[in-house]
C-alpha cells in the first residue's frame, strides 16, 4: 500500500534514490497524487515508445503528504507511530529500507 511506503519515507534522508520496481511503482502513485516530490528516469528506449520508469529519486514529502500521513495515523489510532506537530516535517533524518 502506498501509504505504508509514505510512512517509511517520513524517516528518510532526501534525496533518496530507489530502483526496486515495486518501490518505483509505489512512489509513482504517491507522486501522481501530490504526496511526494520525485523525479523518474528510464533507460534509453526506442524513440516514441513508452517504458515504465526504472529509477526514482524522491526529493521529499509534500505538505499534502504530511497531512495525509497525520490523517492516516489518526484513523488507525493515536499513539501507534503517530505523526505529531511540526516535528513531523523535520523527521527526515533516518534511512528507508526498500524491501
Amino acid at each position: 500500500m502506498p501509504l505504508f511506503c509514505l510512512m517509511r519515507l517520513q524517516h528518510a534522508r532526501f534525496p533518496l534514490r530507489l530502483e526496486e520496481p515495486e518501490e518505483v511503482r509505489r512512489i509513482s502513485v504517491l507522486a501522481a497524487t501530490g504526496l511526494v516530490d520525485a523525479e523518474f528516469g528510464a533507460h534509453p528506449t526506442l524513440r516514441g515508445s513508452y517504458v515504465a520508469p526504472r529509477i526514482v529519486v524522491v526529493k521529499g514529502i509534500t505538505t499534502d503528504g504530511l497531512q495525509e500521513l497525520a490523517r492516516f495515523v489518526n484513523e488507525r489510532g493515536r499513539g501507534r507511530g503517530a505523526v505529531h506537530g511540526p516535528a513531523a516535517a523535520d523527521s527526515q533524518d533516518g534511512e528507508v529500507s526498500t524491501r
